[in-house]
């Protein structure tokens, strides 16, 4: 990622506008995150500064080669200490720190005592962000188990099933790790759902079922009327979650599901007339996505073919379908914006996002559209 230079009057704002995560006591060559990149640290690092008001993803590398990580939620001028623990190998609970030392610590941060060994937030991660993650609330968070300062682990999907079905409960402590959980993506299954359960609910016919499984709309909006509050912001706050953690954690849990939030949109058609501000925020959050996953994914038969690409040929053909012919070679629509959500615009975004599939991935969905 180039960096974008700045001035010194530039810096000076982003200084006051910004936040800083001090970590003390890191060792060298270790990585440390945030957000959407991965940093090894040398031996003066001390943390980061200039981090702009939000909320943002921590990730540390800790031992045997495995990654923990935090949500953190940033005022301007807030400073949050971390420490490095070497038994562990892992960063400390809490700050690491007694009470007073970490007063001090912060005293010291706001001095500019630390300004050396900061590093900057990187200017060009700030929009990049706020595209990937722009709608995780503190609500998203808080469903998920994870609110702020909560310590993420990427989690074991059948060992967690497990648990559920044995009737584990976890006790919520914020200095203990736990792994997030995610809304069930059937309507009619509780809560609390994992693994099948949340796929399908016992007692569907199988008219029910195949009538969900040809376009998903019904079961997207019964799912976002009982699970979200009604709420379709929230669905995609989860969306852009489970990415993060996935692509930042390793969290298998998280992939399935962000692969099935994608396989609930893609198969919509019905719906996508419908509620057009819902799908061109899907469109702009997938778009993101697409950037972040590597040029090599395509050759992968394990992770290509069984869902992401041909759900991709399924949802643009269902784009072409709904906007009409002239949509779909691009043209904006009358009298709307060229972001305003509406379905000629939402078939503009399609066509971008497969001439970037094709530039980037060299895969020309075209053909298999065609066959949707």
């Amino acid at each position: 990622m180039d960096e974008i230079k700045l001035t010194p009057e530039e810096a000076t704002a982003r200084l006051r506008r910004g936040g800083f995560v001090l970590c003390m006591d890191v060792p060298a060559e270790r990585e440390i995150g945030c957000d959407c990149v991965m940093w090894q640290v040398g031996a003066k690092f001390q943390g980061l500064k200039m981090i702009p008001p939000g909320i943002h993803l921590l990730v540390y590398e800790a031992g045997h080669g495995s990654r923990i990580a935090e949500f953190v939620a940033i005022n301007a001028g807030d400073v949050i200490v971390r420490r490095w623990d070497p038994v562990q190998e892992d960063i400390a609970p809490n700050s690491g720190f007694p009470e007073d030392q970490v007063e001090r610590l912060v005293h010291g941060v706001r001095n500019n005592d630390f300004d050396g060994s900061m590093g900057p937030y990187p200017v060009n991660m700030e929009k990049l962000w706020a595209r990937s993650a722009g709608f995780i609330t503190l609500e998203n968070l808080t469903r998920a188990g994870v609110p702020p300062g909560t310590r993420i682990l990427p989690g074991d999907p059948d060992e967690d099933e497990r648990q559920k079905k044995e009737g584990a409960i976890a006790p919520y402590f914020a200095d203990q790790g736990r792994v997030a959980r995610f809304t069930p993506l059937w309507p009619g299954a509780p809560a609390e759902a994992t693994g099948s359960q949340r796929r399908r609910v016992d007692g569907m016919s199988a008219a029910e079922v195949t009538a969900f499984n040809m376009d998903s709309s019904a079961r997207l909006l019964a799912v976002i009327e009982q699970h979200c509050g009604g709420n379709w912001q929230l669905l995609i706050g989860e969306f852009q979650l489970a990415f993060a953690l996935f692509s930042m954690v390793s969290s298998m849990a998280a992939f399935q599901q962000w692969r099935d939030v994608l396989q609930l949109f893609c198969m919509c058609d019905e719906a996508l007339a419908t509620h057009p501000h819902m799908f061109h925020a899907f469109m702009e959050t997938l778009r993101v996505h697409m950037e972040h996953i590597p040029e090599d994914f395509f050759a992968d038969e394990l992770a290509a073919e069984n869902f992401l690409r041909p759900l991709l040929a399924r949802h643009l053909a269902n784009i072409r379908a709904a906007a009409g012919p002239a949509a779909s070679r691009g043209k904006q629509a009358a009298g709307t914006a060229a972001n305003e959500p509406s379905l000629p615009n939402l078939a503009r975004k399609a066509t971008q996002l497969r001439k970037y599939i094709l530039k980037k991935y060299n895969l020309d969905l075209a053909e298999e559209e065609e066959g949707e």
